[in-house]
């Protein structure tokens, strides 16, 4: 990472960043409320830049927004000057100047100090687009949707970047800036139908890479190992290169982020779609009886998730309730052969019965019991209360998880 002084001042967005600086290095952490004495610890100025509708994937457009379709560099410089027409932020103007001998130069005037700046237009950006960005001078990438991941590797180069849906990221001697612009009444897209990587049947994508440790994958092998069709993983496969998630090609693909894509997995992750929730409670207190019993009631195929799975593979809170995926709920007889009732809470037993059976690939047996994977496991408790999150992370931070 480039070495600059210590920055002087900070503008940041209300919600989503808490931020660390010395004169080496940066880091940018994601939280879940501004904390004003972020700035203060560095005796920084720190202004709060509160935009009017900020969507899930961080961009600033109006709700009644239309799409702008990017299909060139051409394009992508058409946006930013449409974007310009706002002030960035309070207190900050810019001008973008552009010649048919040269690359497009913005000037920015931040704080009464003035920068300018090499724009460099990318609809994709990936990892190595953005190595391949001279930095011996002060530099700007543009794209449409700048995410984490690219600014971290943006901030390796000593590179500044902007997305059009809202994400500005500027860091020069002397200033920090990570905000979002304001509100625009454009949604700015690739020409490329947009996938959702992280969606039911995408994910198994994920899965079965941030499963399998630094294996290398052919796109033939993938679609088996996750039962897709070939044309759908490479879809995804490429969204995940975009992001800089993972590299290689038809033959030879293989993590390159493991740490960025997980992150991006969580942040899209809605547990309670994850499927159909049933409690059962029963008269035996122990959680691995209850476990046993379930897996012995009907031979349904069934795979442990959360606390129980966790505190196989890495004890770290005592499992509250015992909860596992199932092909189907447990039926009225299997409920009387084996003690089980169900309940509409307090059970000691959870049997989800999964949208997408892609939950039960990539087991693991432990002590006879079958464990869905661990990356599976740590997202099943992040959002499952009960000090989940807290076991979520200890397994996280193990040295054998997902190994």
């Amino acid at each position: 990472m480039q070495g600059f002084p210590s920055p002087s001042l900070f503008i940041l967005p209300p919600s989503s960043f808490s931020v660390s600086a010395s004169s080496r290095s940066i880091r940018v952490n994601p939280i879940k409320r501004p904390r004003s004495e972020q700035g203060a610890a560095f005796g920084v100025n720190l202004e709060m830049i509160r935009p009017l509708s900020v969507f899930d994937d961080g961009s600033t457009i109006s709700l009644n927004s239309v799409l702008s379709i990017i299909r060139s560099a051409d394009d992508l410089i058409s946006g930013l000057k449409r974007r310009m027409k706002q002030p960035p932020f309070p207190g900050a103007a810019w001008t973008l100047v552009t010649s048919s001998s040269r690359s497009p130069e913005l000037r920015m005037t931040i704080d009464g100090r003035d920068f300018r700046f090499t724009v460099v237009p990318k609809r994709y950006a990936t990892r190595r687009d953005i190595e391949r960005i001279p930095a011996d001078k002060p530099t700007l990438l543009l794209t449409v949707q700048l995410t984490d991941t690219q600014i971290r590797h943006c901030a390796d180069r000593g590179i500044s970047a902007v997305g059009l849906n809202g994400r500005l990221w500027i860091r020069q001697p002397a200033v920090f800036v990570d905000t979002r612009l304001p509100p625009d009444s454009i949604r700015y897209r690739l020409a490329e139908p947009e996938i959702d990587p992280f969606s039911r049947k995408s994910s198994r994508v994920g899965r079965a890479l941030l499963s399998s440790g630094s294996t290398q994958w052919t796109v033939t092998r993938l679609a088996e190992a996750t039962e897709l069709s070939i044309s759908r993983v490479s879809e995804i496969l490429g969204a995940f290169s975009r992001h800089g998630w993972v590299t290689g090609s038809r033959c030879d693909w293989e993590l390159a982020e493991p740490e960025a894509l997980l992150d991006a997995w969580a942040q899209a992750d809605d547990w309670s779609k994850r499927g159909r929730l049933l409690q059962y409670t029963t008269l035996d207190p122990a959680s691995d009886h209850v476990a046993r019993n379930a897996l012995q009631t009907g031979h349904v195929e069934t795979a442990f998730t959360q606390w129980f799975a966790a505190n196989l593979r890495h004890p770290h809170t005592q499992p509250p309730v015992c909860s596992a995926y199932r092909r189907r709920p447990l039926s009225e007889f299997e409920q009387q052969q084996s003690g089980f009732r169900e309940v509409s809470s307090g059970g000691k037993l959870w049997i989800i019965v999964p949208r997408d059976e892609g939950v039960f690939q990539f087991q693991r047996r432990v002590d006879g019991f079958p464990l869905v994977c661990d990356v599976q496991i740590y997202l099943d408790l992040l959002q499952a209360g009960l000090r989940g999150p807290d076991q979520a992370q200890a397994l996280r931070m193990w040295e054998e998880f997902r190994s």
